[in-house]
């Protein structure tokens, strides 16, 4: 497979409800429609590089869109069966990595059917694995994964983080600067502990990770 997107980031627009807020494309970035959300880059004003999904969720009227990208852009357009193992989105991660790409974000993703956000905090472990920096984003939340390494950062406003184990247990879980914090602790799939953390604006927190994925989730514009 030519590594056509090494070094670029892929940014993957889904069609979940959750609003997407101000979307920030860090330069040559490649926009990627999965499936329904046409409509909503148009209100934005963003025109997809690459287009991937069965396209069911897409408006009947739209039809002639996809045509058109595929008679224009035949390489850079898939339509999947609607009967398939991958859900679109898990799909078109897999074919940013398979063309080179280690810098994934992921507009909507969340919101709307339980199913379809389970199936998209998957795809980012998936992304995780595989070696690939990947985020989940809508207009007030951010939504990553954190193993073997630490993250510091400021928040301009009140938010709330949450951190979760994903599989059986986290261990070495430091968590600085927040109102609750943590120093190598270690967080379980079956008690919620690390939900509703306070982080106050302009307060610069940090949290380190050690074995076993830490889904950590950022609420923005929000106070415990």
């Amino acid at each position: 497979m030519e590594q056509i997107y090494s070094g670029k980031t892929c940014v993957l627009f889904a069609a979940g409800p959750a609003p997407w807020g101000r979307v920030d494309l860090p330069e040559g970035a490649v926009l990627i429609a999965v499936d329904g959300a046409l409509p909503r880059m148009d209100e934005l004003g963003l025109v997809p590089d690459c287009m991937v999904g069965d396209y069911d969720s897409l408006p009947a009227s739209l039809a002639f869109r996809t045509e058109a990208f595929e008679k224009d852009h035949p390489d850079s357009f898939v339509r999947l069966p609607v009967e398939k193992d991958d859900t679109d989105t898990h799909f078109a991660a897999r074919y940013c990595l398979e063309r080179g790409c280690r810098d994934i974000r992921i507009y909507g993703a969340l919101g709307g059917r339980l199913d379809h956000t389970i199936a998209n905090l998957q795809t980012l472990l998936f992304l995780k694995r595989a070696g690939a920096g990947a985020r989940l984003l809508s207009k007030d939340q951010e939504v990553f994964i954190l193993e073997e390494e630490s993250l510091t950062w400021t928040e301009e406003e009140d938010c709330i983080f949450a951190a979760f184990a994903m599989e059986g247990a986290c261990e070495g879980v430091t968590i600085e600067g927040m109102q609750y914090t943590l120093t190598q602790g270690t967080l379980t799939d079956t008690w919620p502990v690390g939900c509703s953390n306070h982080i106050p604006a302009g307060r610069e927190v940090t949290v380190k990770a050690g074995r076993g994925p830490l889904l950590c989730i950022l609420t923005r514009g929000v106070k415990a």
